[in-house]
């Protein structure tokens, strides 16, 4: 099997400066990995600069092709050509759908905590926002279907965006929760936008099915794939929409181009093709070091902050952790943890106030940096009689 180097900082000045890390340790916010990417995703970068003309470039067959390719091999999943949307990212597919199947103060379902990126959209479009929260009972999330169905009777209510992984809390919706929200969505005419960027990344043998896949998905959504998480390149704004009905996808495109969607990024495109035409053998490497340190992560608390508890990782590479038990309140928690521990989290409240005392913390750095984050933030624990 090919080997790549998993213990060694991509960029650590480029990350220190733009994404204004502290001086030390790492910091683990955001959802940026700290490896260098994979060298066919590299490889087909340079050829494409050295060929020295960045031209329009369309979405042709090959595009379609390796789309269609790694949906199969990696996600178990048959794709026909004609479902596939190209778009210029995740947030930018959001906004598209928010324009395209609402109108201004109709309402957008969420289910919090969820990442904020999906209110930011909705309030900008001048869009309301309808929570329908997740229960969380023995450490565990849940979907609340009774509320759901509250949320989604609402004649306003006109859009849903899931998140499958889910982003903070990394559980992955199975097949018949999504075919209940589903069914739902049909009942109630709610358009739902499952946002699946995480989906390659799945723990502990669990499968991860695409919205679309299900009959029910199908009729009422529309499913967002892409490489911006799989291979950590958020910064080049590439998505593939998949929306299998016709009616819904031609709703979708005429928006998108609306949107001023012209043609790919020349990089974008090499980046897409050269990771879908090979880069399995990387994905699948990196989750093993993924599930590393988070086997460390859930040893370090149990052992020394067994009042800490990490809810169970099924899938994305970012987890969610609640502190709560520290009895701490969730200001003084994370000046704490800031500026006594050094470890630097994102807080649960930016995914909405069931967040409280929660954190979400970024695993794709390598083992050793965590290690050495955590070795600092231990001694800060037990200076305050937190810790073993």
């Amino acid at each position: 099997m090919e080997r790549f180097d998993f213990e060694t900082l991509a960029d650590e000045d480029f990350f220190r400066k733009f994404l204004e890390w502290p001086s030390k340790p790492l910091s683990f916010s955001g959802a940026h990995m700290k490896f260098k990417n994979a060298p066919c995703v590299i490889k087909g970068l340079e050829e494409c600069a050295r060929r020295g003309s960045y031209p329009y470039t369309m979405c042709d067959q090959r595009y379609t092709d390796a789309v269609i390719r790694w949906m199969k091999l990696v996600r178990g999943w048959h794709v026909e050509p004609e479902w596939i949307v190209p778009t210029y990212g995740t947030t930018f597919s959001v906004n598209t759908a928010l324009r395209a199947f609402t109108d201004k103060g109709d309402k957008l379902i969420v289910q919090r905590p969820i990442y904020f990126k999906y209110e930011r959209a909705a309030k900008r479009n001048e869009r309301e926002i309808l929570n329908s929260p997740m229960i969380y009972k023995n450490g565990e999330y849940h979907i609340d279907y009774e509320d759901l169905e509250r949320c989604m009777s609402d004649e306003r209510a006109k859009l849903m965006v899931i998140c499958n992984p889910h982003n903070p809390t990394a559980r992955i919706w199975s097949r018949e929760e999504q075919r209940r929200t589903a069914v739902l969505a049909e009942k109630y005419g709610v358009t739902v936008f499952s946002d699946e960027i995480f989906a390659e990344t799945v723990y502990g043998g669990r499968e991860m099915h695409a919205y679309v896949s299900l009959a029910e998905g199908a009729a009422t959504g529309m499913s967002c794939t892409g490489i911006g998480k799989a291979f950590s390149f958020t910064g080049i704004n590439n998505a593939n929409m998949i929306i299998p009905d016709k009616r819904l996808r031609e709703i979708f495109i005429r928006q998108r181009d609306a949107d001023h969607y012209g043609s790919a990024d020349p990089f974008a495109y090499a980046a897409v093709v050269s990771a879908y035409e090979g880069g399995e053998s990387w994905v699948a490497a990196v989750k093993k070091v993924f599930e590393q340190n988070i086997a460390f992560i859930k040893e370090f608390f149990a052992r020394h902050m067994p009042q800490v508890h990490v809810v169970e990782p099924q899938g994305s590479w970012v987890i969610w952790i609640d502190f709560s038990g520290l009895g701490l309140p969730h200001e003084e928690l994370f000046d704490f943890m800031k500026n006594e521990g050094q470890l630097v989290l994102e807080p649960g409240t930016d995914f909405g106030p069931e967040g409280e005392c929660f954190a979400r913390m970024c695993v794709g750095s390598p083992t050793k940096e965590i290690k050495r984050a955590f070795d600092i933030f231990l001694e800060a624990a037990r200076r305050r009689g937190m810790a073993k």
